[in-house]
């Protein structure tokens, strides 16, 4: 069993006559409409001749992972594998990007792809759609976290699953988001201590899942992007994206014993005797120590690329762009009403360059999208050119898709994430937003007990309210307990979430 490392978190599985591949991410256009970049380049991987595999596998809809172009040139008959998120939001965004009707394969349950056998993961809650691949063949085994965040009790299931510790885990060390980086509530100073608090978080999380599966090498990946266009080259700068290098030296620098590496795309592992045999070229070319000087003329390669998807935007005709916001966001405050109500506020888009203005969506009572001024009263503001809303209305780039580019500017008050607005601009889709509404109104009784070191004692619910992660090892900080796997601290004596709009259930013991 041998596994190639394609660059990001591509990987490509060769066992006895099965070849697949997975979240191959090759396109010279990058992703996000040119603002994320692979790093190191890897465009020439995506040029070889892959017309032989068995199967593709996306593990979730963002476009470092899904590469509609690349999958739009492979033969049609080559099975595209996904997994199931309960809706078929993701299918259908691959139909429309792709023109291929994935086969959905569903968790909890063993698949055979060839002479390989696999499980799938999913987070917990539904508003968290990402995936962990489990791959056996002949003994040995591979474990791919993606970008996910699983509960110990499901790190657990997997090691029971394949009975022994897996020979390689691969996990992401680097972030995925526009926070801090956009938000203009913060200084200079306070996004580089926000960012590193990030890092730190992200970086424990990834020694934890190390920690429990015990494997026989750790491979850092999925990231950092390179972000290669002029107005977005300082985001390469923020401490929230380590590279693989970092987050090897970062594991050994806290005691980890075990085998960690950060491969280049073209490196090679084999599962049975532990080699991995390097891409020369590319590490003759590239280094984790070096990647700013090899960014300035990446950037330089890549201009063409980019300058066409500005114009490509540039060039898209919305017609009546008040009529069009109006409409667009109308919908949306019809898709679910219990959204609305955890929402709770009012947006302000702040549209600037041509067709430019303000609008106002208030989510509160029965909902309304009106023309505004930036003298009005809203809790979050975003503020973006106009190109890039023409995307979002004329072209249906999703939302999140959008935000991940980082190409906005951001403002809160008061400041606290509101994971509902995120989750309803990210799914857009009744049907999705229905599934996660069932899973947050789900009775859960189950409680546990925990202590703070002044010798308090509370019963709160065993599972975070966010995302239903178990709370059993969760660490308290005085009377603050924090969740490990998406780090929102708790107040024991009031339940009250500091980090966004839910409540955790707990009750002070005598």
């Amino acid at each position: 069993m041998q596994v190639e490392f394609l660059g990001h978190a591509g990987i490509c599985i060769e066992s006895g006559k099965t070849k697949v591949l997975m979240d191959g991410w090759f396109s010279r256009e990058g992703g996000f409409d040119a603002s994320w970049y692979q790093l190191p380049a890897n465009h020439h991987l995506g040029d070889s001749d892959w017309s032989k595999l068995d199967a593709l596998i996306v593990s979730h809809e963002h476009l470092d992972h899904l590469d509609s172009q690349f999958l739009r040139k492979l033969p049609a008959s080559i099975p595209l594998y996904v997994p199931s998120y309960g809706s078929s939001l993701f299918a259908r965004k691959l139909r429309r990007m792709t023109g291929r009707s994935p086969k959905v394969l569903s968790t909890g349950k063993e698949h055979q792809i060839g002479d390989l056998q696999l499980r799938i993961w999913t987070e917990a809650s539904p508003m968290n759609q990402d995936s962990v691949w489990v791959f056996r063949q002949g003994g040995h085994s591979i474990v791919h976290t993606v970008d996910s965040r699983l509960n110990p009790d499901q790190l657990d299931e997997i090691l029971n699953y394949l009975g022994r510790e897996p020979d390689l885990l691969l996990v992401q060390c680097s972030g995925a988001s526009w926070f801090p980086l956009v938000y203009e509530n913060y200084d200079e100073a306070t996004k580089y201590a926000r960012g590193m608090r990030k890092r730190e978080q992200k970086l424990l999380y990834a020694l934890a899942v190390a920690n429990r599966l015990r494997p026989r090498t750790v491979v850092c990946c999925a990231g950092p992007p390179a972000f290669l266009d002029e107005s977005l080259r300082y985001a390469n700068a923020d401490p929230s994206f380590p590279t693989p290098g970092e987050a090897c030296e970062w594991f050994k620098v806290k005691g980890y014993r075990g085998r960690i590496e950060g491969p280049l795309p073209g490196d090679r592992l084999d599962l049975a005797s532990g080699e991995l045999t390097q891409n020369r070229p590319m590490h003759d070319a590239f280094a984790w120590e070096s990647t700013a000087a090899y960014i300035d003329g990446y950037a330089r390669r890549m201009q063409p690329y980019i300058a066409e998807v500005y114009r490509r935007a540039d060039s898209l005709q919305v017609g009546d762009m008040n009529e069009a916001v109006t409409s667009h966001f109308t919908r949306m405050l019809t898709l679910n009403p219990y959204f609305n109500q955890r929402i709770d506020m009012t947006m302000c888009l702040d549209i600037e360059g041509p067709e430019g203005g303000v609008w106002l969506v208030d989510f509160r009572g029965s909902g309304s999208v009106r023309r505004g001024t930036l003298d009005d009263d809203c809790q979050y503001r975003y503020r973006f050119h106009s190109r890039w809303l023409k995307r979002i209305l004329v072209d249906h780039v999703p939302w999140e898709d959008f935000l991940l580019s980082l190409r906005f500017h951001a403002y809160r008050d008061p400041d606290i994430y509101n994971d509902h607005l995120l989750g309803l601009l990210k799914f857009n889709d009744a049907a999705s937003l229905r599934v996660i509404e069932a899973y947050e109104k789900r009775e859960t009784h189950e409680n546990i007990v925990v202590a703070t070191d002044d010798g308090l004692r509370y019963e709160i619910a065993r599972y975070c309210p966010h995302a239903g992660a178990a709370l059993d090892k969760a660490p308290i900080d005085g009377h603050i307990l924090t969740c490990l796997n998406h780090h929102y601290r708790f107040d024991l004596d009031s339940g009250k979430c500091l980090d966004g709009n839910c409540s955790l259930r707990t009750k002070k013991l005598g």
